[in-house]
């Protein structure tokens, strides 16, 4: 199941409850950042310049708030969260009736459906992870 895009973990350094800070107008952009109630931590600020509305500035925030203190790395159990809609992943999946597990580049659907560049996969995806940042040359 995805999880709700706005909805804020607890603050990891008291677990105390997190919030959303009004929308600020800095000149040409936005700044949103997120504060815990109890301890006062604010570890993120964006800024958007565009025309991006306050809840898309808030999944954007979200995400990256809910992600903290998670490795890159880590592999991420599908029974734990599933990855963003269409977005890229490492998935690691098992072949329907066989004990053959595959590692592919996976995408899943707003249905919840995994498939491939190649179409459908068979079988059932038991984890994945982020895609590295691309190679840039120096």
């Amino acid at each position: 199941m995805k999880e709700r895009k706005n909805i804020l973990l607890p603050c990891p350094f008291c677990g105390g409850t997190a919030y959303f800070k009004n929308p600020v107008r800095k000149g040409l952009h936005k700044e949103l950042s997120v504060e815990c109630k109890r301890c006062g931590a604010a570890p993120y600020t964006l800024e958007v310049y565009g025309n991006k509305s306050n809840e898309e500035m808030k999944t954007d925030l979200a995400a990256v708030w809910n992600r903290r203190g998670e490795k890159e790395n880590d592999w991420i159990p599908v029974s734990k969260k599933t990855p963003e809609y269409d977005k890229p992943v490492l998935a690691q999946w098992r072949i329907f009736y066989s004990d053959i597990d595959q590692m592919d580049i996976l995408y899943m659907n707003g249905f919840g459906e995994w498939y491939s560049e190649s179409g459908d996969i068979y079988g059932k995806v038991i984890a994945w992870k982020l895609l590295p940042e691309p190679y840039k040359e120096e």
